[in-house]
């Protein structure tokens, strides 16, 4: 499931998206140095901050650092995910991963399907 989430997830290559990733990282180093500019960048003109939604995993956390064992909660955006091996990686952490919910409590929860 590994390559074929982030094929589905991402429309890329996992190499395709660690590139992508090392590249923002490399970016954002180098905009804090005081002469950095740009090399090539676009003009967005009238613009403002916005939302949108990304990949994450919800469900109950149990060891997390920063929230209450058993409170139900969302990850920060998800990047890996290895059903076989049983864990995941978000932007922040790793996390192992216990049992999926079924389709019928899912259903249960958010009123649709998978």
């Amino acid at each position: 499931m590994t390559g074929d989430f982030i094929q589905k997830t991402y429309g890329k290559t996992t190499a395709e998206l660690v590139g992508q990733l090392r590249k923002l990282a490399d970016d954002i180093e180098s905009a804090g140095e005081r002469d950095f500019l740009p090399e090539t960048s676009a003009v967005l003109d009238e613009w403002f901050m916005g939302q949108r939604a990304v990949p994450c995993l919800l469900g109950r956390f149990d060891g997390h650092p920063k929230l209450e064992d058993g409170k139900p909660g969302f990850t920060s955006q998800v990047f890996y995910v290895d059903d076989s091996r049983k864990i995941a990686r978000t932007l922040t952490r790793w996390y192992l991963l216990g049992d999926r919910v079924n389709v019928e409590q899912r259903k249960s929860i958010t009123g649709k399907r998978p």
